[in-house]
């Protein structure tokens, strides 16, 4: 199918997010193996449906729930840590936004739920604006400092290109007869994200 070969595709490109194959944060490398099995164009999708139900949506609903002393300290590991997470989060928003077509339309209402949750995920600071966290800082020299804003701005790009993935989506539901009060109030959640991060998209949306 369709979704299988855009799920193997993205499951696999994100690695350049954390610059290596596990994370140091045990609670999110047990994520990204959840993450991983949801990706993989054998599982089910009742298997799918139960990560949603009982692996993701209780770990987006913590906001703390990836905070680790490396986390706190602040500089290069509070940084790399922060950036372990977005890649995991952006899989998952990948893969979640693939599939989801795929699923019952009665069962899509918890690909929605877990959508929005990512997309507004502290991590993501509320705006995307990556290029303004601790790029300078942390010592290294000029090529450590290019090495994190390039890391930053890789992570912020990727964020934008995935808001700007799931309102294109959006757009097309709305432009459909008979939409479903879950649709409905998926595409309001999304409108309403992307109206206060992307200054472009909410001039769109006032238009």
């Amino acid at each position: 199918s369709s979704s299988s070969s855009s799920s193997s595709s993205s499951s696999s490109s994100w690695g350049f997010l954390t610059g290596s194959s596990s994370s140091s944060s045990p609670k999110l490398r047990v994520f990204e193996q959840k993450v991983k099995l949801f990706a993989k164009k054998h599982t089910k999708p009742a298997e799918r449906l139960g990560l949603i139900h009982n692996e993701f949506l209780p770990v987006l609903a913590d906001a703390e729930v990836f905070t680790s002393k490396a986390s706190r300290a602040g500089g290069a590991h509070a940084r790399k840590a922060r950036v372990e997470v977005c890649g995991a989060l952006l899989q998952l928003w990948g893969e979640l936004l693939t599939t989801v077509d795929d699923a019952k339309w009665q069962d899509r209402e918890l690909y929605f739920e877990a959508i929005v949750a990512v997309m507004r995920r502290p991590e993501f600071d509320g705006t995307g604006a990556f290029l303004l966290y601790d790029v300078g800082g942390a010592g290294g020299g000029p090529q450590a400092a290019k090495h994190r804003s390039t890391t930053l701005a890789s992570v912020a790009s990727q964020y934008k290109r995935m808001l700007s993935r799931t309102h294109q989506y959006v757009m097309g539901k709305l432009q459909r007869k008979g939409i479903y009060a879950s649709l409905l109030q998926f595409c309001a959640s999304v409108v309403v994200t992307n109206f206060t991060v992307i200054p472009r998209l909410a001039r769109l949306i006032v238009k």
